[in-house]
């Protein structure tokens, strides 16, 4: 049985428009729900304090301004380079 080459294309040019329209309206509607609804804070922060010393002051002030907003400490990683502290990265995650 032989396919004609235009029904092939016609069925392909006609799944990719039905993608792309359905692609559109859910994109559209997406963008019309975040207008109306305010931005969850994001799950995962990490700070960076770049400080030669990272001094502890620095650190408390981060742990106060981020357990304020909800989060909890993950973890904290040195930022080191050629064998000098550059500075802290530290990571809070949102409380559940």
């Amino acid at each position: 049985m032989k396919i004609s080459i235009s029904i092939i294309s016609s069925a392909i040019v006609a799944t990719l428009a039905g993608g792309i329209v359905a692609s559109t309206l859910l994109l559209h509607s997406a963008a019309a729900a975040d207008k109306d609804t305010p931005a969850a804070p994001p799950a995962i922060v990490t700070v960076y304090i770049d400080e030669h010393f990272s001094s502890v002051t620095k650190i408390n002030e981060a742990h106060n301004t981020y357990f304020a907003k909800g989060y909890r400490f993950a973890g904290m990683t040195s930022h080191q380079e050629n064998g000098d502290h550059k500075g802290l990265w530290i990571t809070y995650v949102l409380k559940e």
